[in-house]
């Protein structure tokens, strides 16, 4: 029994970004889809900005892959955990941004590729220690920041 052939739409929804976005292209098998983005998380100690050991050994590996894709852009974006005021946690968030990024330039990424962003306090639904982070995101920007209300 043949299989029945799926309408282009539902093709396009159960493939790949890239190759969705090939097809929907008409260069399916023809286009070479971007290298698949990098993502590196450094946590940190409750109302710190400094990596320790563990980070820095993190922040050495994704500077070695950011150093492997030269044109693509470096996104660090600082979290902190619900504790303390909104002000104090973008802070924080962003004294972390800062100093991940600081790192990945002395470890020979270009200041210029570096993009900060700060996004303070995250959801309580996340142990605060998961709060407590940096993502380290190569090629790939990040999610929108959530709305809040």
């Amino acid at each position: 029994m043949p299989v029945p052939e799926l309408p282009r739409r539902r093709l396009l929804m159960v493939l790949p970004a890239g190759a969705a976005a090939a097809a929907a292209a008409g260069l399916a098998g023809c286009a070479t889809e971007p290298p698949p983005a990098r993502t590196f998380v450094v946590f940190f100690d409750s109302f710190s900005a400094v990596p320790d050991a563990d980070a820095v050994l993190i922040i050495d590996r994704a500077a070695g892959a950011a150093r492997q894709f030269p044109s693509d852009p470096v996104w660090v974006i600082g979290f902190a955990d619900p504790e303390g005021s909104s002000e104090e946690n973008r802070r924080l968030s962003q004294a972390r941004a800062e100093a991940v990024s600081a790192f990945l330039a002395q470890k020979g990424v270009a200041p210029a590729r570096l993009q900060r962003a700060a996004r303070g306090a995250t959801e309580p639904t996340l142990a605060l220690v998961e709060s407590r982070r940096v993502e380290i995101r190569i090629g790939a920007p990040p999610p929108p920041a959530p709305a809040r209300g």
